[in-house]
């Protein structure tokens, strides 16, 4: 309540001084109608809850089910919003492949296992254009071995332009930082890096070197340094030592095993302790992992409602302490630059920014003659909303959390103190369950509109 208080002290300023910037709403406006938003390199904030009622053992068995059928056949140009729900615009690419990763974790305990390990590598050679055939296709054996050993540690994600290339690629690795798969984008099509495992590990470190460790044998083994091509055409190999018992020149087995080097595009055999020199030093043999220091940022495929919440009400507090400072400097409101912050008002909007970047924004509505509602908005780090408050004249005074510019949580009522008296504190289908029987509730999906509407304009 203490920022609701914030709120009637700077509608005090505002309220009877401003027009309306926008007509009543009567239809909730879907995140798709959104202004998008270009792709972030750092530091993607984290998903949101991937909720599910509990399935039976049926309902796992069916996995097939929990992702729907009509896929796009290229991928992730567009996707619908059955896959970007609870995920971050400026992920939204790879948005489809994260949803399958998540599914994958959330059954793959309930559910037979390798079948969820087929059903997902299947779902995702779709996207990559290719088929799901383990022997002859390497993308798709990769991608089958890789997900036999995902669930080893919590999981998630990061976007990240590897190859200073300006396009960003999806990591998914775990909270211990091995990496389980690089995927990018050629001319928009989806494409894989690769996916790894124990015997097909790789690193990365602060350069975007990956460093590739392969064993299909003690005698057909190696290491390898690449760099990903611009445009993510193909990797590049920097060096690579390794041992062979095959000569695939002759096509023909070696009476005995041998040592090889390749760099510079150009193979020459070597001697076993020059190769032992070289993998005592690669940085990707156990137990160094150079990923640590790289510099990603892990973030978990799941979160709770109360973590994004709790989150939300820290980035709140800091954007109040530094606005109380701003707009009762000499007991007035301050127009320039103060501490970092800035005003500017503007068709309706008053907004205040820190370093440029969006932080808060207040304006009000009109109901009727007698009626209005004033609106605060508060915007996360990477400038989406994240939480508002509404005061209608005479009325209600209660919040919303928004996190991927979808109501989160909700709560407002109830209007009387009698025993059970409806109210909302849920998300969006709470609300609209309350609403259905009580539609002195309805004014909320009005705000809920006027919200969003406003947030970016």
């Amino acid at each position: 309540m203490g920022r609701l208080f914030f709120v009637l002290l700077l509608a005090a300023f505002f309220l009877c001084a401003c027009s309306s910037p926008t007509e009543s709403v009567d239809h909730i406006v879907e995140p798709s109608l959104l202004p998008s938003k270009s792709i972030r390199l750092n530091n993607p904030p984290s998903v949101s809850p991937f909720q599910h009622e509990t399935p039976s053992q049926s309902q796992a068995s069916e996995i097939v089910d929990t992702i729907e059928q009509d896929q796009p056949e290229m991928p992730i140009v567009t996707i619908s919003s059955e896959y970007t729900a609870g995920i971050d615009p400026d992920v939204i690419v790879y948005a489809a492949i994260i949803r399958l990763y998540r599914d994958f974790i959330y059954y793959y305990e309930i559910a037979n296992f390798p079948d969820c390990v087929d059903n997902t590598a299947s779902k995702i050679a779709d996207y990559l254009g290719i088929e799901y055939n383990i022997y002859d296709e390497r993308e798709a054996w990769e991608l089958h071995c890789s997900l036999y050993e995902v669930f080893y540690g919590n999981l998630g994600y990061d976007v990240r332009d590897i190859n200073s290339d300006g396009i960003p690629e999806l990591i998914i690795l775990s909270d211990e930082y091995t990496v389980h798969a690089i995927y990018s984008l050629n001319n928009d099509k989806l494409i894989l890096i690769g996916a790894y495992w124990s015997r097909y590990s790789c690193a990365i470190d602060e350069t975007g070197t990956l460093f590739i460790d392969s064993s299909s044998g003690a005698a057909d083994s190696y290491s390898a340094s690449y760099r990903i091509a611009p445009a993510n055409v193909e990797l590049e190999l920097i060096e690579m030592v390794g041992i062979e018992d095959y000569d695939e020149l002759t096509d023909e087995r070696l009476p005995e095993p041998r040592y090889y080097q390749i760099k510079k595009g150009i193979k020459e055999i070597i001697e076993y302790e020059e190769a032992f020199v070289f993998w005592d030093d690669f940085p990707n043999k156990y137990p160094r992992n150079p990923t640590k220091d790289a510099g990603l940022d892990f973030v978990p495929l799941f979160q709770s409602t109360e973590e994004i919440i709790q989150n939300v009400d820290t980035r709140i507090s800091w954007i109040v302490e530094g606005l109380g400072d701003f707009i009762h400097k000499d007991g007035e409101l301050y127009g320039g630059h103060y501490e970092g912050f800035s005003y500017k008002e503007e068709k309706g909007y008053r907004d205040y920014y820190n370093s440029g970047s969006l932080v808060y924004r207040a304006f009000s509505r009109d109901i009727d003659h007698e009626n209005s509602v004033h609106y605060t908005l508060y915007y996360s780090e990477n400038g989406q909303l994240a939480y508002s408050e509404m005061v209608h004249y005479r009325g209600a005074m209660y919040e919303m959390y928004f996190h991927n510019n979808e109501l989160l949580h909700i709560k407002v009522g109830p209007f009387s103190s009698a025993e059970g008296a409806p109210f909302i504190d849920g998300d969006l289908a709470h609300a609209k369950a309350v609403i259905k029987e009580d539609d002195r509730f309805s004014f909320v999906l009005d705000d809920l509109s006027a919200c969003l509407e406003n947030a970016y304009s």
